[in-house]
């Protein structure tokens, strides 16, 4: 298969706007690097900008159906094709990348990208300072592999079916986080008699250490983590409501143990402390070994007579939970807060009978759940398997 550099195949290769847009109340969106995700181009925004700033940007860079976003500070690689046009400023953080017509296929060009050799030559090409970032020069030099056109359209028709599918069992999933959400909301308007209002630190055991963080900084992370042992819980194994272990970070059995006052079981809910948003939390699920939390995770042990841990995790996943958490949250290098003003939140509980019904319903779900992920990680290996063959030649 031919290779072709990305300067050869196409008109240009220009990114945002550089400077800083004229904020408005409302007014014209403008887009980041955020808002390119799941192959799409999420238009929801709080940043707006004027008409005139508009004007600037689309004397420069006006967009066309077909062009190909890409992602090249902070978060890189992230891709989607225009398929919609509407009033817009992107900040730099954005490269457009309009293909010659009759040479390169736009959604061909967007499947590559998402590729893992494409991915790759991206982070060799990247600037890895403070904050990651592609030069538009270096990223017109990469290469890319490049059939004729109909076989391009051919590959990128088969690649986005197989996406398609993909698309489909994560809405599903998304449809079962609002699933959750409802689940709770009912509960909580149920019951507004039998709530109690209590902060949160008076769910906790009474026992020394039930509500703690880790008492560990960077340093001593660094000469003490191992590839083996006592796992250690960061704010990125907290993710959508469940504790899901992508860290590979351990401790020796003897750093655990001095480290006992916190240590995680299962049935102990876990929060993040440090985020976007801070306060994500989730139960952690039995089978898992005990583990120990770093500083910027919080581990409530919770007395069971007093409130349920999936109720808890489910009251501050919440709409009710998340406005809570904003009030006490610092806006910092990272969005935090402190250990004792979370303490101090007040939360509604209804009795624990109603907290368990909670907890039963929710493990229901959670049973489809699982059935759905690996669902989706079987289409995930099928379309990385069609991508290599496609790009390959032997699709």
């Amino acid at each position: 298969m031919r290779i072709a550099l990305i300067k050869d195949v196409t008109e240009f290769v220009l990114d945002g706007t550089h400077g800083s847009p004229v904020r408005a109340e409302v007014g014209v969106p403008v887009l980041s690097a955020q808002n390119v995700k799941d192959g799409r181009l999420n238009f929801e925004t709080d940043r707006y900008t004027s008409d005139v700033e508009y004007d600037h940007f689309k004397k420069r860079l006006p967009l066309v159906m077909g062009d190909v976003l890409l992602t090249i500070v902070g978060t890189i690689g992230r891709a989607a094709v225009v398929d919609e046009i509407r009033p817009l400023v992107f900040q730099r953080s954005v490269a457009v990348i309009r293909p010659k017509q009759g040479a390169l296929w736009p959604r061909f060009l967007y499947h590559v990208s998402q590729t893992r050799e494409f991915q790759a030559q991206l982070a060799r090409s990247s600037n890895q300072s403070s904050q990651a970032g592609l030069y538009l020069g270096k990223l017109k030099e990469l290469r890319i592999p490049l059939p004729p056109l109909p076989e391009q359209r051919r590959i990128a028709d088969i690649l986005d079916k197989a996406d398609a599918l993909r698309a489909k069992r994560r809405a599903a999933l998304a449809q079962l986080d609002t699933l959750t959400q409802s689940i709770f909301l009912n509960i909580h308007r149920e019951a507004p008699k039998s709530q109690r209002v209590i902060p949160l630190a008076q769910i906790a055991e009474a026992s020394r250490g039930a509500f703690v963080n880790g008492p560990f900084g960077s340093d001593l992370l660094t000469q003490e983590l191992q590839d083996e042992g006592v796992p250690v819980i960061y704010i990125r194994d907290i993710r959508d409501g469940e504790y899901r272990r992508v860290s590979k970070s351990c401790v020796s059995e003897r750093k655990a143990h001095d480290l006992a006052v916190c240590t995680v079981t299962a049935g102990d809910v876990l929060v993040a402390k440090v985020g976007d948003p801070p306060g994500i939390a989730a139960v952690y699920p039995a089978g898992n070994p005990p583990a120990v939390v770093t500083q910027d995770v919080i581990r409530i042990r919770v007395e069971r007579e007093v409130a349920s841990p999936e109720f808890v995790v489910g009251y501050l996943n919440s709409s009710i939970g998340k406005w809570k958490v904003a009030g006490i949250t610092v806006e910092a290098t990272r969005a935090r807060f402190s250990l004792g003003e979370f303490k101090g939140l007040r939360i509604e509980l209804p009795s624990v009978e109603l907290q368990r019904d909670y907890a039963r319903r929710i493990a229901a779900v959670n049973e489809i759940r699982a059935a759905h992920r690996a669902s989706l990680a079987q289409l995930d290996a099928l379309f990385a398997s069609l991508q290599h063959r496609a790009f390959r030649g032997d699709l």
